[in-house]
């Protein structure tokens, strides 16, 4: 429970908001503008990592690489 509590509440909102220790709680609105920043977003197209990626690029993020292992096999 303390994993959920300092990693993945914080990211989640809604319900999962409320399990997250309260001094590490914030709001998507409370992100920072983000121009001149350059971030890397491992497989952006859906869940967590496609919000990652939404909130950087409506904070003004300067630059986005999204890499994602679409198509990619094991051998």
């Amino acid at each position: 429970m303390e994993y959920v509590k300092s990693t993945i509440a914080p990211n989640l909102g809604g319900p999962a908001h409320s399990l997250t220790i309260e001094d590490q709680q914030f709001e998507l609105d409370q992100v920072p503008d983000l121009s001149g920043k350059v971030a890397v977003v491992t497989s952006g197209s859906k869940g967590i990592d496609y919000g990652c990626a939404h909130t950087l690029l409506a904070h003004n993020i300067s630059k986005l690489s999204i890499l994602s292992n679409v198509g990619w096999s094991r051998t």
